[in-house]
């Protein structure tokens, strides 16, 4: 855009400044802006120092929870039209928190109830 305004200044005389200035900045249709909503990671951390009695937590936006019950008061707090995104490892050790269907439709609720989305990506 400033090559054609350079370009239209030499060959009609104008200064660079005065017709970069006369030229109206165009703003697009508000149904043309798209609304975009903020989208997070949920993962899960083990504890490496006790490999015998693994402790697991759940991460979130850089803050750390214990179990799902403190997950889903961490959950109030996210922006309402969120999406989380929940991506189970394939790699199995044992004690993995969000591990059984049961969990993972109570953490939809909780979603759904705080005005966020759920992203499943099943492992495997």
């Amino acid at each position: 855009m400033r090559t054609i305004c350079l370009l239209l200044c030499v060959i009609f005389g104008q200064s660079a400044i005065q017709a970069q200035t006369s030229i109206p900045e165009i703003q697009p249709p508000e149904e043309a802006v798209s609304k975009t909503t903020a989208s997070f990671n949920l993962t899960a951390a083990c504890f490496a120092d006790n490999i015998e009695k693994r402790e697991w937590i759940l991460v979130l936006n850089g803050w750390a929870y214990r179990d799902l019950k403190s997950l889903k008061a961490g959950l109030t707090k996210m922006p309402k039209g969120s999406t989380i995104t929940w991506s189970a490892s394939d790699a199995k050790i044992g004690g993995e928190p969000l591990s059984t269907k049961e969990e993972l439709v109570e953490l939809q609720e909780a979603c759904k109830s705080n005005g966020l989305s759920l992203r499943i990506i099943p492992a495997g």
